[in-house]
């Protein structure tokens, strides 16, 4: 990777566009119009780094220092904490767990819209939930009470809304402190 000379740009994404001999990096934000430009040569390999995190561009400096020894960036960007100064996350929220019957998880299997493009689709194994948007990985869910589930891997979690022991026709999702309300697709 010698003579490149890397770049970034920051928003609330980034995408790359390839040129011939060029890479660029391209935020979404319309916050930001800065664009960064770095040369490669051709069939090069060029790092890049993506986030969905609130404050990801933290550790940008130090896995760019790491990977390509000391770098001089605009790191004053609005809001930047570096990495090592960056809070702990919080602690997951401990859950107690019961133990649903296999008719009981039945009640809330079925494909569940917010939109035409966001579906989930909930799945039962043994003894949880799994739920799955669109084409991503599916995620475990394990019961918190004979309505609410939590995730095993994040801090999600949903409640099923159900009519006297019928199918549940609304799933809500609670996500970073809102409740999203979906409905159960026929």
């Amino acid at each position: 990777m010698a003579g490149l000379k890397p770049g970034v740009g920051y928003g609330e994404g980034a995408g790359i566009a390839v040129a011939v001999d060029t890479l660029t990096v391209v935020p979404f934000s319309t916050a930001s119009v800065d664009t960064a430009t770095c040369p490669i040569d051709r069939g090069a390999a060029a790092p890049g780094s993506v986030t969905n995190s609130s404050n990801g561009e933290g550790i940008f400096k130090p896995l760019l220092d790491g990977l390509l020894g000391p770098t001089q960036f605009p790191f004053e960007w609005e809001q930047y904490t570096p990495y090592s100064e960056l809070s702990p996350l919080p602690k997951l929220k401990e859950h107690k767990r019961v133990t649903l019957t296999p008719a009981q998880l039945d009640k809330f299997v079925g494909r569940y819209g917010l939109s035409p493009q966001v579906v989930l689709t909930v799945t039962a194994g043994k003894d949880r939930l799994f739920i799955q948007e669109n084409d991503e990985p599916k995620q475990e869910y394990l019961a918190e009470s004979d309505h609410d589930f939590y995730s095993t891997a994040s801090s999600d979690e949903v409640t099923f809304a159900t009519a006297e022991g019928n199918a549940a026709q609304v799933m809500i999702l609670h996500l970073d402190g809102k409740d999203i309300a979906l409905k159960r697709l026929q």
